[in-house]
């Protein structure tokens, strides 16, 4: 499994960024939140899903990611500069906490979940892993387990009970002003 970590230190194609941490207790979420500002990068971070040619990370981006107490995903929504929503990118993950510092980790099961904000949707990362079972990086349970968070969150995102990405006033309460 990867480990990895909401404050992003290793990303070296953003030069200036400022990022922070928090509890959020909320009518539909209750958990971590973790807010990556992107001030400035060496170069856009662009990506194809789908024949959709969507850029990630740029100057003014910001990713607000949620970490969900006792759920084994975290969904991180990407914002242009704009302040319009480009993808909620959904990690399954094994699980996920904190360090002694207070910054996010969680153990990533390589599969994903991109949801666009037309409300299509792809599972991304299959190949990852299958390959990460197929090398013992993972076990069986891990592998089946992926699955079975990531077939319970299509079902949430096909009945519309997914509520955090559902009610916009939740993510609009903690969106940062542009500096």
């Amino acid at each position: 499994m990867k480990l990895k970590y909401a404050d992003r230190k290793d990303w070296k194609r953003i030069t200036k960024k400022s990022w922070r941490s928090f509890d959020r207790r909320g009518y539909y979420f209750h958990g971590r939140v973790s807010i990556f500002e992107i001030h400035k990068v060496q170069e856009p971070l662009s990506v194809n899903y789908s024949g959709r040619n969507l850029t990630l990370a740029d100057n003014g981006y910001t990713w607000v990611q949620y970490f969900p107490k006792g759920e084994s995903y975290t969904i991180t929504v990407m914002i242009n500069d704009k302040e319009e929503v480009i993808q909620w990118y959904i990690d399954i993950c094994h699980s996920h906490g904190l360090t002694e510092n207070n910054v996010p980790w969680y153990k990533d099961l390589y599969l994903d979940i991109i949801v666009f904000p037309d409300g299509t949707w792809n599972l991304v990362d299959e190949d990852e892993l299958h390959c990460a079972l197929k090398v013992g990086i993972i076990t069986k349970k891990d592998f089946d387990f992926a699955y079975h968070i990531a077939n319970n969150l299509l079902t949430k995102l096909a009945s519309h009970s997914l509520y955090l990405m559902e009610n916009e006033p939740e993510l609009s309460n903690i969106r940062l002003k542009k500096r």
